[in-house]
Order: C-alpha cells, then structure tokens, then sequence
C-alpha cells in the first residue's frame, strides 16, 4: 500500500478523516504537493486543497502520518529537505514539491516572542512533553475553515491564549486582544477561567493591554479552495519535514514590566496544562545554538519564577501534574504511550523542529537589520544635521512616537518643542538616536521611554494608527502610568482633518488630544505646549 492509501485506511490511521467525517475543532490537511516561488525578498506557499480533503482530527493524527511514512524509512524526508535547501540558491525561482512519500500537514501558525524584561531580550517557549518533546513557540493547528485559508488568524489565537502575564505587586493582568474587524474577542477568558482554582487571585486583577508589536515576514500564502483564492502575507513560513509541518509564523516584541510572572494558557478539557515557560537570552543562545540540550536563563511554573538551574527540581511537579489521573468524567491530560515515549527519550530539551527553524530566521532577520523602531535612514538624517539637543546619553523628559514616513513633520515638531520649552530635553528617534550613535535602536527607545515624562503620539492619517511601534510606544507608557511606577502624561496631536477623537483607541482617548491641521500648525504647537508645561516643571526634581 502506499503511504496515501494507508492514510485513507482507518484501520491503521483512526486520527486522519476526510472533512466531512471529522467532529473536532482540530483540523489540519494533509499536503502531498505544493508550490512555493520566489515573491519579492521572500517565498509564497502555493496550496490547492480539494473539496473534501485528507483531514487530521486530532493531534494523535500527527503520530499517524509519522508512523506510516517512517515504515519505509527516511528517504522520503531526506529527498524533500534537499528540494527545499535548493531554495537557498537565489537563482531558484520556486518548482512544484511532490511530498507524497513523506506528506506534511497544513494548517499551522505560530508566534515566536521576544520579551523585553530587565533591561535584556529573552525568547519565550513553552516545554512539551510530548511529540515533538522539547521548548517550542506558542503555536497550534487551525480551528476551522476561516483559519484554514487565513493562517494568520491562527496566530494571533495562539498568542492571546497561550501567553498570560501578570504582575502580582500592582495586581494587574496583562492581556492581548486582536483587532474587532477580524478576530474575535476574549481569547484569554477560557485560560483565566481554568487558572482560577489554582491561582484565584488572578480573577480579582485589573485587566490592561499588553505591550506588544508584530514583525511582518517576507513571505506569503495562496490557498485555493473551493471556488476562491485567498491570499495572506506578513508571514515567517517554514517547512519543517522533520515534524511533517507547513507552518506560518510571526514574531511578537512584547514588554514584560515591574514584578512580571508569565503563565500558559493552554488548558485541556477546562484545566490548565500549565507548561513550564522558558526565557532564553537572545543574545546568549546564538552562539549555542546549534546544540541539542537548551536549559533557559529563567522560567516560570504555576506563575511562580525560577532560576534556569533550578529545572531539574520543578520538571517532576509538572510531569506529575500531566501525568496524573484525572477528575471523574474528565479525560487524562498524557496517555500512558505518550508517558512512554517520553521516558524513553534521551534528548529532552532540544528546541522543537519548527522552533529551531523560526528562531534560525529570527537570527537572519536581526543580522539583516531589516527593521528598527523608526530608526534613522539616510534619507531620515539631512546632509547639515541641526545643532543636537540632546547631550550624549541624555535623559529625555519628553518622547515623540510617530511613523517613519512622518518623519519631516515629526522633525519640525522637534524643533519646535526644543526651542519653545527650554530646559527641557526632547526625544525624537530619527534625531536623537544618530546623534547619540545608538545602534541597538530598540533599546535605547525603550530606556528613552523610561525616562520621559511626557508622551507625545503624533497621528496624521488614519494609517497611522496600524503602526506597530506607535503602538508599542504609547502602549508601554501607559502600562507604566496604570502600574503607578510612572508619573506621566501622554497627549496626542491628531490631524483633525484625517482623524476624529471617535478613530482613536481606547487607551489615548482617556488623555488629552490637541487637533492640529497640518499645513498651518503653529497654533496647535503652541497648545500642546501650554499643557506640557506644568507638567514637565512638575515633574523636575526640586533644589
């Protein structure tokens, strides 16, 4: 029999059905060809799934498609990452894959985040016990046709469910929620509902938004089905034969402020598996990366934090914990197989195929410098640079969030706001990072905004407000203000021409907002700085 034919056999594979017969919300295809071509600086995965598709029902379907394609051994996987490593060559434009000795499944998505906290970056993986054992992203198969044909919805549930920080000493829980026009809301009430026996003081803590920004990728997918194409960008695609996954993934910057604990959301049948959290020092693990054996710097479990040594005396609470036998009429959260395969293993701690794979394109994507927050260009910095403000290493009082592309505008506001509030220093990323010879853009803006006392979000167009590093910035200010561990103001100056107080955010509409028009300023300028006055004397240590 082919392998195929043994997947369409209930007999040997009961976790692989057609669609119609499946009944779960787990859903995935199984691919046997696909097309990926050169799109831009990236790659676009070209699928066409028939009407009633080879379908996997749950996650022992995975072990299914595992089990019948190694019978024969694993030249089926080695052919196919060797068509793949052909893409490296940049003269390959793309060719059609024929998968049909070693099928993948599609669909998946993922999140790989980067957390700042303390003063360094950090990954975030969660560990899994089970195949494929190791530190993996938040990641998880498509829930339904919708997310099928549009994977980044995948990823922004993931995210929302799996990644629950809260701060303890302010009582504050931080919380991500997608965009109303194409995710629905409350992905992390099921994970705060299974938390709440264990840890009840999570239901008593005050909701706040997460700060956080996504990092578009280079690639794209094109899914065929049915009648319709539908085609999505922004990815980080990998192709990952080792665990027979087509996957779809992003990178997320998040601020992780003040006394952060970071918990799992994953539940299973209304409990929480609470997966030990990782963090792993970005720039600590690149040089040990191509090992197989990864302890993190710290990690948190049950909410509570410890130090990365301290693994081998918390990893037996929670193998104890999955491995336990269940309340009446639930089900076990590890069969006994699973307990087996874990046991037998010698290497527990490796990183999960398709994380190697995205923290690999993380690496390419920080070395290729490909994107900073507003960080300044060459077309940014004018041939006669303005006499500098800012004393190197200054502490800025008064930051200024735009987009790049308002950079002129922004520029011009700068010099206004040096020369009309004197004594003050002011920080404007295109300005004051060349003149200070910053390189780690994201570091120093996120030290800048530490120190500032005053935000000032500069929104022109509608567009403006989809930026990410906008967001991140007032986000992160914010956080700090409703924690108490600042006392600041945020003001936003808003092209009333373009923007009403009703487009903003909930989150800026609670402060103050100076309409501006943008071909005649000077005005509004001079408002803006009537209300940051008192403010910024206020804030300056008496003598």
């Amino acid at each position: 029999m082919t392998i195929l034919e043994q997947l369409l056999d209930p007999a040997q594979t009961p976790h692989v059905r057609r669609l119609s017969q499946r009944s779960s919300a787990y859903l995935q295809t199984v691919v046997t060809n696909f097309t990926l071509t050169r799109s831009g600086s990236g790659l676009q995965l070209r699928l066409k799934i028939e009407d009633d598709p080879l379908t996997i029902v749950e996650g022992l379907g995975k072990r299914d498609i595992e089990r019948v394609s190694r019978a024969d051994g694993l030249d089926g996987r080695d052919q196919l990452q060797r068509r793949l490593d052909a893409l490296a060559d940049p003269d390959v434009m793309g060719y059609r894959v024929d998968c049909s000795t070693w099928p993948m499944r599609y669909a998946n998505g993922g999140v790989l985040p980067i957390v700042h906290f303390e003063g360094r970056d950090y990954f975030l993986l969660f560990y899994r016990d089970i195949f494929p054992v190791g530190w993996n992203i938040a990641n998880g198969a498509s829930d339904d046709e919708e997310e099928w044909v549009d994977p980044g919805r995948i990823i922004h549930r993931e995210f929302a469910e799996e990644v629950l920080f809260a701060d303890p000493t302010e009582k504050l829980l931080y919380v991500y929620e997608p965009s109303a026009d194409t995710h629905r809301f409350g992905f992390h009430r099921d994970a705060l509902s299974a938390w709440k026996p264990h840890r009840p003081e999570l239901a008593t803590f005050r909701p706040v938004p997460m700060p956080f920004k996504w990092v578009d990728g280079p690639d794209s997918v094109r899914v065929e089905y049915g009648n319709e194409v539908h085609e999505h960008s922004g990815f980080f695609l990998s192709v990952t034969p080792d665990d027979h996954g087509i996957e779809v993934d992003r990178f997320v910057f998040i601020r992780a402020p003040g006394d952060t604990r970071l918990f799992c959301g994953e539940i299973s049948d209304g409990r929480p598996l609470n997966h030990i959290v990782g963090l792993f020092e970005v720039s600590r693990l690149q040089p040990l990366y191509s090992g197989h054996e990864f302890v993190p710097d710290l990690f948190f479990f049950n909410g509570e934090r410890y130090d990365g040594s301290r693994l081998p005396e918390i990893l037996p609470q929670y193998l104890r914990h999955v491995g336990a036998e269940p309340p009446p009429g639930l089900s076990r959260m590890r069969r006994e197989d699973q307990i087996r395969h874990y046991e037998e293993l010698t290497v527990r701690f490796d990183f999960c195929p398709i994380s190697r794979a995205i923290i690999g394109r993380y690496y390419q994507w920080l070395d290729a410098g490909t994107e900073q927050p507003n960080a300044p260009t060459a077309n940014d910095i004018p041939t006669a640079m303005p006499v500098s403000h800012d004393p190197p290493s200054q502490q800025h009082d008064l930051f200024i969030s735009h987009v790049s592309r308002h950079v002129d505008f922004a520029r011009s506001l700068y010099e206004s706001l040096c020369n009309k509030l004197s004594g003050s220093s002011v920080f404007l990323s295109a300005q004051s990072l060349a003149q200070q010879g910053e390189s780690n853009y994201r570091v120093a803006i996120e030290r800048a905004l530490g120190h500032a006392h005053c935000l000032i979000v500069l929104l022109l167009d509608p567009d403006d407000l989809q930026s990410g590093w906008v967001n991140y910035e007032w986000m992160t200010f914010s956080s700090e203000i409703i924690a108490g561990r600042k006392q600041g103001k945020i003001f936003t100056l808003m092209d009333t021409e373009r923007l009403t107080i009703d487009d903003l955010p909930l989150g800026l509409r609670q402060h103050e907002v100076v309409g501006l028009q943008r071909l005649s300023p000077r005005q509004a300028i001079d408002r803006l700085c009537e209300f940051l006055t008192p403010n910024l004397r206020a804030a300056k240590p008496k003598t």
